[in-house]
């Protein structure tokens, strides 16, 4: 089995563009990095040793709660198993602030984080969410063992504002139970898919990486047992909704 360490991260994020005082969404398949040596605590500090005090780290934390008529408890709330081990761990630490989001929650740890986790909107991917306030922030946003067509939410962000006709605006309720632990109605509203057209389309967000990796927005290096990719949000944003605006289904195929 392949091993990893931190001098392996800590190189390969530097290839990535992780600079000083950045701010880093890192989505996560620790399957990928095959044995890693000190564990989840050896992936952490290797980040944070090149971000320093001024950076700020953001881990997913979905749960889809309201989804699955859950409450949402952003104190106790667990990361749905898909997201991966890592997420659970980050959740956990002292110092990770969470959003209150009752489907796609996400935690931070840094300078920002209670800033850029505030929950300012009832839309999780619209107007003043955590996404939009990411995008503005430029993050270099990672992706280890995944791809671009499962593991990188921030196209359905792309995908709302660029009004796509196969996701529709769909609203959820349920309780949350926020940090002082009071327990109150809530409401959110996910840019689902449209199931009226989803029948025929699946998503395909390859091509899309393709086209990003060879305009130099995307990196994407072999890494152990997958490939690690990386972007800058402003470009990104820029060029998909270009591509969005020339084909508004560039994201899916037809089955």
């Amino acid at each position: 089995m392949l091993k990893t360490n931190r001098k392996d991260l800590i190189k390969l994020f530097r290839k990535l563009g992780v600079k000083k005082g950045d701010t880093v969404l890192i989505h996560t398949s620790t399957l990928s990095l095959g044995k890693l040596e000190g564990g989840l605590n050896t992936l952490h500090q290797s980040l944070l040793s090149l971000l320093s005090n001024q950076g700020n780290i953001i881990v997913p934390t979905f749960t889809y709660s309201f989804r699955r008529k859950k409450i949402f408890d952003i104190n106790k709330s667990n990361c749905c198993k898909s997201m991966g081990i890592y997420p659970e761990y980050f959740r956990n630490l002292k110092d990770a602030v969470r959003s209150a989001d009752p489907l796609f929650s996400m935690c931070c740890i840094g300078p920002d984080a209670n800033e850029l986790m505030r929950r300012e909107s009832n839309c999780s991917f619209g107007k003043n969410s955590v996404f939009e306030k990411i995008v503005k922030k430029n993050a270099l946003i990672i992706g280890l063992g995944i791809t671009y067509t499962i593991g990188f939410p921030i196209f359905m962000y792309l995908e709302k504002k660029g009004k796509v006709d196969y996701r529709i605006d769909k609203k959820f309720f349920g309780y949350s139970i926020n940090k002082k632990k009071r327990k109150f109605k809530d409401s959110i509203i996910h840019f689902a898919r449209n199931e009226k057209r989803f029948p025929e389309l699946i998503i395909d967000r390859e091509k899309v990486g393709k086209i990003l990796e060879k305009k130099k927005i995307c990196k994407n290096l072999k890494f152990k047992y997958g490939r690690a990719i990386s972007f800058r949000t402003l470009n990104f944003e820029k060029e998909n909704l270009k591509l969005l605006k020339k084909n508004p289904n560039v994201f899916v195929e037809k089955k």
